[in-house]
């Protein structure tokens, strides 16, 4: 893929231990390296000139989600049961009270 604006990327860097941290590309230099603002643990920070790679002080692409890659299983149609027709009830007509 090539680099553009926008793009989210990790940065790896080193601190006290190797740190992977999510980052955006904010500018594609000539040179195909790119600048970055990083988002540490603390705050945001603005990395210059980053080279891509597997090494300390570069970049690389997230991996893909493995469900995207992954052909997604079609639903299977559930059938209804058939509801047997039932004969039109017949009307009784109610015996008139007498007083």
């Amino acid at each position: 893929m090539k680099p553009t604006i926008g793009r989210i990327v990790i940065y790896r860097h080193l601190g006290e231990v190797v740190t992977l941290s999510p980052a955006i590309i904010q500018k594609v230099n000539a040179d195909e390296s790119v600048d970055l603002v990083v988002f540490g643990a603390v705050y945001p920070m603005k990395m210059d000139g980053i080279q891509q790679g597997e090494g300390v002080n570069r970049w690389k692409w997230p991996p893909a989600p493995e469900k995207a890659l992954a052909p997604q299983p079609q639903p299977t149609p559930v059938s209804q049961p058939a509801v047997p027709k039932q004969a039109p009830r017949k009307r009784v007509a109610k015996a008139a009270k007498k007083s």
